[in-house]
């Protein structure tokens, strides 16, 4: 390497230097020799350089150190006797900014105050329905003549009245189900109870255990009426009451086509 290396000589650094996993000089860096100093078990490292990155002083080879291929670029310029004039500052633009204060508003206000507007709506509502109540209620109906005092400018005129005829009730066919006698059935109902209410025992479409043992469910089948093709499911399961009698006991029901 080149022997004329003393203290104060300017180097490049031939390639990137890490040290314990930490890079401590860049290639093509340039670094100045502060002192010659060999190490006494590697006498090869005598040249004591600081590096920028660690803010540490190492000791380097003549290979790590390199001349550099412009020196005039590298070397510090001396200072100018002359002071520099001052740069002109660029003119700055003063933004004005308004911070908007928020109001936060309380949970509680906003709360009472839908329930204002709640009350206020439902009065209304009220109100309106009994006006409008009141209105039917002050409608006057035409008085009816009787026949017999009805006249006209050419005598009595007799009027025809057509009579009432009350609607039919719906009764169902013995053994069968219509919808009056399905929401008289109730749940918590005992099977005798229900089929007593039906007037027929219905078929057992589905069975889970034995018919004796507490926690087993039996559904039963009733056919609906008046149409053909309506049936009502009704599930049981067998409970133990408080009278300690065990009997199955009605805990859903379900139609289809009652009418």
């Amino acid at each position: 390497m080149d022997g004329d290396i003393q203290t104060g000589t300017k180097r490049q650094i031939a390639d990137d230097i890490v040290i314990d996993g930490i890079l401590v000089f860049k290639s093509k860096e340039l670094v100045t020799v502060e002192r010659i100093d060999p190490d006494s078990e590697r006498p090869e490292y005598q040249y004591l350089v600081s590096s920028k990155l660690t803010q540490r002083q190492y000791k380097l080879r003549d290979r790590d150190l390199l001349i550099p291929l412009l020196p005039t670029l590298y070397d510090e310029q001396p200072p100018s006797s002359e002071p520099l004039p001052p740069e002109p500052l660029a003119p700055q633009r003063i933004v004005m900014t308004t911070k908007r204060r928020s109001k936060a508003v309380p949970v509680t206000l906003v709360v009472l105050l839908v329930l204002i507007i709640g009350g206020i709506l439902l009065l209304t509502l009220s109100k309106k329905k009994t006006e409008t109540g009141s209105t039917n209620s002050t409608v006057s109906t035409p008085i009816q003549q009787n026949p017999s005092t009805a006249t006209t400018a050419a005598g009595p005129v007799p009027t025809a009245t057509a009579p009432v005829t009350p609607a039919p009730s719906v009764t169902p066919t013995a053994g069968t189900v219509n919808l009056q006698t399905f929401y008289r059935l109730q749940t918590d109902m005992s099977y005798d109870e229900v089929s007593m209410i039906i007037g027929s025992p219905g078929t057992v479409t589905a069975q889970t255990g034995v018919k004796t043992e507490v926690g087993s469910t039996l559904l039963y089948t009733w056919p609906g009426s008046p149409n053909p093709n309506s049936y009502v499911d009704i599930t049981f399961q067998v409970q133990k009451r408080a009278s300690g009698l065990v009997e199955p006991v009605m805990i859903t029901k379900k139609q289809v086509g009652l009418e």
